[in-house]
């Protein structure tokens, strides 16, 4: 693969934020990763991926605790009726599950590992808090190239 910049040599590497094969006398690094020389002069800013962990944690985290909170209310009510429970506890869990994997979700995110995960817990986080889903969402799918590759 030859270097976008200069035809001439062989790249020794992809800029993490726009894809263009860099040669030696091209690559800038930030934080341990490569860019070309525009992106690095238009800076890399990694605090968008920062928000979406933050926000995927935080939906998931409430997403856990509403699950939690409808479990026990299913059967703090002795009166309540078997069809209800048979409602309610499946809402739970789902609420418990897609809350523990937007956790997980936010941390990989916050490492910038493994996108397809750290995507799947943004989704999530929007099922379990969607103002805060949304967002982290967003911020996921337009940093994608900034994950590890």
């Amino acid at each position: 693969m030859k270097c976008f910049f200069h035809p001439e040599k062989e790249a020794v590497g992809t800029c993490v934020k726009c894809g263009k094969a860099v040669c030696e006398e091209c690559l800038r690094e930030k934080k341990g990763k490569i860019l070309c020389p525009s992106c690095f002069e238009a800076g890399f800013r990694p605090g968008e991926l920062t928000a979406a962990g933050i926000l995927c944690m935080i939906a998931g985290v409430v997403g856990v605790i509403v699950g939690i909170n409808l479990a026990a209310g299913a059967h703090a009510n002795p009166l309540s009726h078997p069809l209800v429970r048979a409602f309610v506890e499946p809402l739970a869990a789902i609420f418990i599950i897609s809350g523990g994997l937007a956790i997980t979700g936010g941390v990989y995110t916050l490492k910038q590992k493994f996108w397809p995960l750290a995507l799947a817990g943004s989704i999530l986080s929007a099922f379990c808090f969607l103002p805060l889903g949304v967002p982290a969402v967003i911020f996921t799918v337009l940093k994608r190239n900034e994950f590890e590759r």
